[in-house]
């Protein structure tokens, strides 16, 4: 017997990220975290596993008047705020066009609103193979679902592919939703490069000028700010695309700004029609109201704090950019060992993750199992065992590369 909707019935069970952190902190509960490495979780962690946050942010979040900040905020955002996200996801790279944003409960929230209101009940989304599991269980709340393409053909981004499920989806359906989670991607950390992009952009507007379908194309940033300086610079390409190309950014104050647990992002859209973004401001703020209604106006008010203060943000980017710099530490003693101990990893140029490719989803479970055993704790993504490098102090990080290799070498012997 149930209760519940017909679209509810049969989903739900654990998230295989957050079972495994569970894991990790249980085990770590028993023995003191400094006794284990729990590369699970996508938060940046110090040497007694507890949470990273920027000394700028802290600040700024203590300083607030708490009266203020606990009231709620505009239902589209502090109007300073969007002023801040857009400048802040576009950097020095603005593209020519209409811009606006709306916001929303972290990057997640961004997510949910692009495929609610730019997909039917059926469609499909299209991503890269090796992706964000969260993309799939949010689209079949939606009653639509994901199709994905292969990510890599050898060691570069597999355009070909890519274009070929667009057009392919094209044949069903009149809006071509595509979802690129990049630069930094997770779980491989690959970046799209700006030749690729290029030829992205080229086949997709072949697509929308083919007189029957729009393109809706969804970037999810949530880590470009660790995927170097010029990791904006393809965002010059949205300029002046055409009128039914829509291109939409997802904006976190989750990890560039350690401000996890307060939830807030923002949607932002980019298009040649100044129509196209009235009617996403209106969709988007509707969507808002009808889910989670406003967000996080104290994590508004830092961002605020931080575009109204230069000394402030100053500070902010220092330490901002002296993360990304102990991250990139991290992942070359891993990458670097990997190559010494004949480990493979999938192409990695930035990010919090790493992946390591196994033959199958069996192999990866029962390294993942074995790993555990040592106080290991990493993450079985189907056919691969995903590394947070975030999570894991270079001392850690040492020697971790060839215990996965033995692991896997004794998961593939079985």
């Amino acid at each position: 017997m149930t209760l519940l909707a017909k679209s509810a019935q049969g989903k739900g069970g654990p998230d295989a990220i957050f079972a495994y952190s569970d894991m990790a902190n249980k085990r770590a509960a028993e023995i003191g975290r400094e006794n284990i490495t729990n590369a699970t979780i996508g938060a940046f962690l110090d040497e007694k596993g507890k949470v990273l946050t920027l000394k700028a942010v802290e600040e700024s979040m203590r300083g607030l008047d708490f009266s203020d900040s606990v009231t709620y905020a505009p239902l589209k955002g502090m109007p300073r705020f969007i002023e801040a996200v857009i400048d802040a996801t576009f950097g020095d790279y603005r593209p020519q066009g209409y811009i606006s944003a709306i916001a929303s409960p972290g990057g997640t929230g961004a997510i949910h609103n692009a495929f609610y209101n730019y997909l039917n009940r059926g469609e499909v989304c299209i991503t890269t193979d090796y992706c964000w599991g969260n993309y799939r269980t949010m689209l079949r709340e939606m009653d639509c679902t994901l199709e994905t393409f292969r990510t890599f053909k050898d060691e570069h981004f597999d355009v070909e592919s890519c274009l070929a499920k667009a057009g392919e989806v094209a044949q069903k359906q009149q809006n071509v939703f595509m979802l690129l989670n990049t630069p930094a991607h997770n779980p491989t950390g690959f970046s799209v490069t700006d030749e690729e992009w290029d030829e992205v952009i080229k086949g997709l507007k072949a697509i929308n000028q083919n007189g029957k379908n729009n393109v809706v194309l969804l970037v999810d940033i949530a880590y470009i700010d660790f995927a170097g300086k010029d990791a904006r610079r393809f965002m010059q390409k949205f300029s002046d695309l055409p009128e039914n190309f829509l291109t939409l950014f997802t904006f976190s104050l989750s990890k560039g700004y350690t401000l996890y647990g307060y939830r807030l992002g923002a949607l932002v859209a980019v298009s040649s029609s100044a129509e196209v973004i009235a009617e996403f401001d209106k969709a988007t703020a509707a969507s808002s109201r009808a889910t989670w209604s406003n967000c996080s106006k104290a994590a508004m008010m830092v961002m605020c704090d931080f575009a109204d203060h230069a000394e402030k943000m100053a500070a902010f980017k220092a330490q901002q950019e002296a993360l990304s710099q102990n991250l990139k530490q991290r992942a070359e003693i891993f990458v670097n060992e990997a190559k010494a101990c004949g480990l493979v990893t999938l192409p990695y140029q930035s990010g919090f993750f790493l992946m390591v490719p196994t033959d199958t989803v069996e192999i990866a479970q029962e390294a993942a199992r074995l790993l555990r055993e040592e106080d290991i704790f990493l993450v079985p993504l189907g056919k691969g065992l995903r590394v947070a490098l975030c999570a894991i102090v270079e001392e850690k990080i040492t020697g971790l590369a060839e215990r996965i290799n033995e692991a896997l070498k004794k998961a593939q012997a079985k």
